[in-house]
């Protein structure tokens, strides 16, 4: 017997996670969400991020940014969207800044389009953000980007493989978690900087 579940379908419930649409797209290096949960970014402090905002040229947008972390169908909207940064945390700000012209959060401006936007990591931060863009065409009158989740962390946590089966990890000791505090590896007099590590308790160095 095979089951099968479809998020939004007639009787279903709504996905609680919102993915991106060409009138409202945000992502953190290219990272996208398939709705199952929102789209993460982890990295290293001193790492590159780059926060990638598209709508259409010229509609009133902003970016909600707050250093908390996303939740599911936070609020859900009458046109079905979810909102997924917490609006009430105390740290919320808006991308654009100055006066709220929207739900006394949002300063939307004209859109330009598409833009890139260097995130500074300098030091270790959890924050979530979310784009509203204005679309006369939903229900809603808007279109919400995904939830953008950016984990920078300093490294040396500790790291538990759930592994499927036949499945392989790889890992890199510069990536997050590690960011570079884990020692490569030794094995018969040559050092490693990556390794694999196979579901079948096998571990590969090349």
């Amino acid at each position: 017997e095979v089951l099968s579940w479809e998020f939004g379908g007639p009787g279903c419930p709504l996905n609680p996670w919102e993915v991106n649409s060409p009138a409202s797209s945000l992502d953190i290096n290219g990272n996208q969400s398939v709705g199952l949960g929102p789209a993460v970014t982890s990295a290293c402090i001193g790492s590159n991020l780059t926060l990638n905002s598209a709508a259409t040229a010229g509609a009133p947008s902003d970016i909600a940014i707050a250093f908390a972390s996303p939740i599911p169908a936070g609020l859900t909207t009458g046109g079905g969207q979810q909102v997924n940064i917490d609006v009430t945390h105390p740290s919320l700000f808006s991308f654009n800044g100055g006066a709220a012209s929207f739900a006394g959060i949002l300063n939307l401006q004209p859109h330009p389009g598409t833009f890139t936007f260097s995130i500074p990591t300098a030091g270790p931060f959890l924050a979530t953000a979310q784009q509203l863009a204005i679309d006369t065409t939903h229900p809603d009158g808007f279109q919400l980007s995904q939830a953008c989740e950016v984990n920078l962390i300093a490294g040396g946590l500790a790291v538990g493989l759930e592994l499927g089966d036949d499945t392989v990890a790889y890992i890199n000791y510069q990536n997050s978690p590690f960011c570079g505090t884990m020692p490569p590896i030794t094995f018969y007099g040559t050092t490693h900087p990556v390794f694999w590590v196979h579901s079948n308790r096998e571990v590969y160095f090349q």
